[in-house]
């Protein structure tokens, strides 16, 4: 019986698990720009793997992947991601999909200081 139970729990976890960590961006890299509003831009890399979003060149503040959700479908939908800094901080990302294309807006929270605010654009690599 017990057997039969941990077999039963195993297969609910291989149908289970990938569908909460997937989603429709997961495997895409989109090269581009992340540019600090009034300021200038540092190239970067939008990595999506399973359902986690990461900004390449925000790992030099500390930051790592954090969860991403999407609102639409079809060719053109929008999404949404936090990461947080293991130095000091969040980061909310806003972005449209549209085809082979992201865009959008990132807020830096740090404790003490006013937010800072970004726009990135990118391309599928």
């Amino acid at each position: 019986m017990l057997k039969k139970l941990a077999i039963a729990v195993f297969a609910a976890a291989l149908v289970v698990l990938p569908a909460l960590a997937s989603g429709p961006l997961d495997g895409k890299t989109f090269h581009g720009k992340l540019t600090e509003v009034g300021k200038g831009g540092h190239a970067d890399n939008f990595e999506f793997k399973n359902g986690q979003f990461l900004s390449t060149a925000c790992q030099h503040e500390g930051f790592g992947s954090g969860a991403y959700t999407t609102e639409g479908s079809g060719p053109s939908f929008t999404f949404t991601a936090q990461t947080m800094s293991k130095k000091d901080g969040t980061m909310d990302w806003k972005g449209a999909v549209n085809g082979d294309s992201i865009s959008g807006t990132a807020t830096w929270t740090k404790s003490g200081m006013a937010p800072v605010n970004y726009t990135f654009e990118a391309k599928m690599k």
